[in-house]
């Protein structure tokens, strides 16, 4: 039988309209026991404050909002997900996603209510990746996935690779560019691959297969496969290691999302100003060798320990999220708003009294300090970084051209691409082929 099943992209239809495309009526989700849940579950009743859920004319709209898509995401993940993954662990096998939109949390909330509450419902977590260019990928995707693995234990997540968006851009160099979108999947959790990028199958059989042109000749095949199985070898059983976590705050989408008679989403900056951020923090951070992961209300509600906690560029958060943002600065964490401080949903007013603001550029500085004081290893710019347990470390070279490193601890480096292993010291440098990745344990 097989490890998991998936499907294609289910969504909240409400939401599916396109921009060329006009509505009589703006939708939202709906169905006949919504209303009576609402309000088991918040303790109020939604349905005279029904217009909020459209219009912005009382303050009480925003925590209407957040419950109503929080339930929303809820009532998805137990009569659909989790409908599902059980039906499937009946079967011996168990439901692996993947959902549609995984880039954005705007996405997260107008196809969802709430992505990760449905996809923690999962058996094993799934995501899709149209956009297989290395130069401009989604990062932050896979992070939300590693996000996921990590609160369900699993050992990583699936992922659909599907080269076809920027098809101009990544039929120049399709292998190339297929071998980096997996570097950088398999750097942040991607364990599982299914993929429309194949083999000529009528290289194995001319006359059968004559019709199966493919996308990769065989010698290509065989390195890819070779590639990708010593990563996951080295990497197996192993789990990402983070100091600095930034806050899933889907809240704030949440809270401020509206519907619409047309689909405008995408460039409405009301709901994807907090995207916008976190592609912020790609380029102070991520691309300059820093790291951070992903951690949700529920893993700051628990004894939680991070170095540090980035509350993103945001209009809102909840107050409990603030009083845990409190408990985690008294357990000795930096609690830092990124540009500027939210206020909390159910009371309007500024969170203050914890925390400090940084801008991009005093988080960056702090960050890559940190990791200059750390001196396990110099980066240039577009090399980017992940820990892992037992010492290893996942160095991956974003470029279109080999990239020096130079490490400041003794470390055997694992180079997946050759299959080699040597044994390098501290103050010594070493290359990393375009868009791939080396493996560095302690010793």
């Amino acid at each position: 039988g097989s490890r998991a099943v998936f499907t294609d992209e289910p969504s909240l239809m409400t939401a599916y309209a396109r921009e060329s495309e006009t509505y009589n009526y703006a939708l939202i989700p709906f169905e006949e026991s919504l209303f009576s849940a609402f309000e088991r579950e918040y303790g109020y009743s939604a349905k005279n404050l029904l217009p909020l859920l459209f219009e912005s004319t009382d303050s009480r709209c925003y925590r209407l909002r957040r419950d109503f898509y929080r339930l929303v995401g809820k009532t998805i993940a137990r009569v659909y997900t989790g409908k599902l993954n059980d039906f499937c662990k009946e079967s011996g096998t168990v439901l692996s996603g993947h959902y549609l939109a995984e880039e954005r949390i705007a996405d997260h909330v107008i196809n969802y209510g709430n992505f990760v509450g449905v996809l923690m419902e999962s058996g094993y977590p799934g995501m899709d990746i149209l956009q297989v260019t290395p130069e401009d990928f989604f990062w932050n995707a896979p992070k939300f996935l590693q996000m996921i693995a990590r609160k369900k234990g699993t050992d990583g997540f699936m992922v659909e690779l599907c080269p076809f968006f920027n098809k101009e851009i990544f039929d120049k160099d399709p292998f190339e560019n297929i071998m980096g979108a997996l570097s950088i999947l398999f750097m942040y959790g991607a364990r599982k691959i299914n993929t429309y990028f194949l083999p000529a199958l009528c290289e194995y059989d001319p006359v059968a297969l004559a019709g199966y042109q493919g996308s990769m000749g065989r010698k290509e095949s065989v390195y890819f496969n070779e590639y990708i199985g010593r990563i996951g070898t080295l990497l197996e059983d192993l789990r990402c290691v983070n100091d600095t976590y930034v806050y899933y705050a889907i809240e704030d989408v949440q809270a401020k999302f509206v519907p619409s008679v047309c689909g405008r989403y995408a460039q409405d900056k009301q709901l994807s100003g907090l995207d916008d951020c976190l592609t912020g923090l790609v380029e102070c951070l991520l691309k300059k060798g820093a790291e951070y992961a992903f951690c949700d209300a529920e893993d700051l509600s628990g004894d939680f320990r991070a170095k540090r906690v980035v509350v993103p560029e945001a209009d809102f958060i909840s107050a409990e999220t603030k009083e845990n943002l409190r408990k985690a600065e008294l357990r000795g964490c930096d609690v830092v708003f990124l540009k500027r401080r939210p206020r909390a949903i159910e009371t309007g007013e500024e969170v203050t009294g914890i925390g400090r603001v940084l801008s991009f550029e005093e988080l960056s500085g702090t960050e890559l300090s940190e990791m200059a004081k750390r001196r396990e290893i110099t980066v240039p710019e577009n090399v980017y970084l992940q820990h892992y347990e037992q010492g290893v470390l996942y160095v991956y070279n974003n470029c279109r051209k080999e990239s020096l490193c130079t490490v400041w601890k003794d470390y055997v480096c694992y180079d997946p691409d050759s299959g080699c292993e040597k044994k390098v010291n501290a103050g010594e440098t070493i290359g990393i082929r375009s868009f791939r990745a080396v493996i560095l344990r302690e010793y």
